[in-house]
């Protein structure tokens, strides 16, 4: 039986129906930035069975007016001032269960598996395999080579080779540690959600490239011994630091009544007392109002040993942390070399504050997005996270994507309001 023309524009009318309705229950979301910017390369396409992790960030509710409760708060002239929220208040303002209940409801549908989410529904973490994964977002899944984080010129790559090859990582080219990931350089949700997501995470976002201030300077001080001169890295290499166990007894700093700086060259927490007329009352953490922490990240440890060394040193009360979730070893500074940024930060934290109760809070870039979002999302987790975190690193804003710092800004504000 012959077709008439009729029948096929009949025909191509329904065909162009069923692709118009497949485009359309996809909405775009973000595509990658930075990617040509940085060290990595995209290697191939992304194994179709392989399974990867995804996590939704579901869109909180009211999150512009708790940024102006925020700065309501903060502000010492506000008749606010200082009232800070309840978790529980926070939550109550910004949960939005019914679009976690339909995200929940459309992934499991999809054939997606559910795996883990905070506690009120915030970032729903799924996984399913690429192929999977790449219908329900209409996108491309790739493996990049990225730089996993910069090591410094300083550290015993040795050891971190050892270390990498029993937790089965990558390789390193020119000094710094590789890693393989899957991402997308754009992506869509499902209409039916796109309403209730904010991001999703592990798709096109690529962790910064981040350092710390130490790592820096150590650079700058070989680049100058590179060069067989005495530049300025060179002459303030102090921050090279000592090894357990080989600090040397020197004279206490003292201050004219004029407030003259101590030009010794050593910076230590009676001198920062004194030079800032800082008053600690003998407290134990018990007794403390307040705690604080700090956040380290890379492959930096903190060693409990040097920190003791350290309070005995300048007749400090002996304090140990009041909680910890990782890289805390006496084999920091040794076998783990890299332990300069957090031994300095938590040391001069509890020298400046002793009795004060403080918590070593460490990140890496696995377990959600960079390792900055991990923190703030665990952080805002927290029934009673601590009410001042250092964080004495940087990352590259060119590698970050909008969704990212959305994501940061947002569990910050949480945190801010609830007096972190």
């Amino acid at each position: 039986m012959m077709m008439t023309l009729l029948d096929r524009v009949v025909i191509a009318l329904i065909i162009f129906s069923v692709v118009v309705e497949s485009v359309s229950r996809h909405v775009f979301m973000e595509s990658a930035v930075g990617h040509t910017a940085l060290p990595i390369k995209r290697l191939h396409a992304a194994p179709p069975q392989q399974r990867h992790q995804i996590v939704i960030a579901v869109k909180q509710k009211n999150i512009d007016h708790l940024t102006n409760i925020l700065q309501d708060i903060s502000n010492p002239d506000s008749i606010n001032y200082g009232k800070h929220w309840t978790k529980a208040e926070v939550v109550q303002l910004t949960e939005n269960k019914e679009g976690r209940d339909v995200i929940v409801e459309d992934l499991e549908k999809s054939g997606i598996r559910v795996e883990d989410e905070t506690l009120h529904g915030e970032y729903i973490i799924a996984s399913g395999t690429v192929e999977r994964l790449e219908s329900y977002l209409n996108c491309k899944f790739h493996v990049f080579d990225i730089p996993d984080l910069d090591l410094g010129s300083e550290v015993n790559h040795d050891h971190v080779a050892t270390m990498e090859k029993k937790r089965g990582g990558g390789g390193s080219e020119g000094g710094r540690r590789r890693k393989q990931v899957i991402r997308t350089e754009a992506y869509s949700v499902p209409a039916e959600i796109h309403e209730h997501v904010t991001t999703i995470l592990n798709t096109v976002q690529i962790a910064p490239w981040w350092k710390n201030k130490v790592v820096e300077r150590v650079e700058a001080i070989n680049e100058d011994e590179k060069r067989g001169g005495e530049g300025e890295a060179t002459k303030k290499r102090s921050i090279r630091g000592a090894a357990v166990g080989t600090l040397k007894p020197i004279p206490q700093p003292t201050l004219a009544p004029s407030r003259a700086p101590y030009v010794s060259g050593e910076v230590s927490p009676p001198f920062l007392k004194n030079y800032y007329n800082i008053s600690v009352s003998n407290i134990s953490p018990s007794e403390a109002l307040v705690s604080h922490g700090v956040l380290e990240l890379g492959t930096d440890y903190l060693n409990p040993d040097d920190l003791t060394t350290f309070q005995k040193r300048y007749n400090l009360p002996i304090q140990a942390l009041a909680g910890y979730n990782d890289h805390v070893s006496s084999l920091a500074c040794t076998f783990y070399p890299d332990c300069a940024e957090s031994n300095l930060d938590v040391q001069y934290i509890m020298g400046v504050a002793p009795g004060i109760p403080t918590y070593y809070h460490y990140e890496s870039s696995t377990k959600i997005n960079d390792a900055f979002t991990n923190f703030v999302v665990e952080a805002s987790n927290m029934t009673n996270p601590a009410n001042v975190y250092s964080i004495s690193w940087v990352g590259y804003e060119l590698a970050t994507t909008a969704s990212t710092r959305q994501v940061f800004n947002t569990e910050a504000i949480k945190l801010g309001v609830m007096g972190t």
